[in-house]
């Protein structure tokens, strides 16, 4: 697979594309329209140029099916230019909130 996007890097406190050395500023938004954004191509097509006109370069994800295929999605948004932060649970497999801990099912699961 080769990437479209650049490497994003850390340096002190910012973030720097890794080819041009210029710094990465996120323009971002959460986005959960449905129960697995990334596998809903009619969503992604219908959001992604609505994205794109507001300059959004990164959107977060609460949850996805970590069963589905989000090969095409992800390209999608990798066209697009857009980067995705990605939570790692589902409505089963959660920290919970009223006794929280990092279980040994849940880093076995994600």
């Amino acid at each position: 697979t080769v990437l479209s996007l650049n490497p994003i890097i850390i340096k002190g406190n910012k973030f720097f594309d890794n080819v041009t050395g210029d710094q990465f500023y996120i323009a971002g938004v959460a986005y959960q329209p449905s129960q697995d954004p990334l596998s809903d191509i009619e969503g992604l097509n219908r959001d992604i140029p609505l994205l794109k006109e507001l300059k959004i370069n990164v959107i977060r994800v609460y949850q996805s099916d970590l069963n589905s295929d989000h090969s095409k999605g992800m390209a999608m948004l990798e066209d697009a230019g857009i980067r995705v932060l990605i939570d790692t649970t589902d409505p089963n497999h959660s920290i919970n909130s009223i006794s929280p801990s990092w279980t040994s099912p849940l880093f076995e699961y994600v």
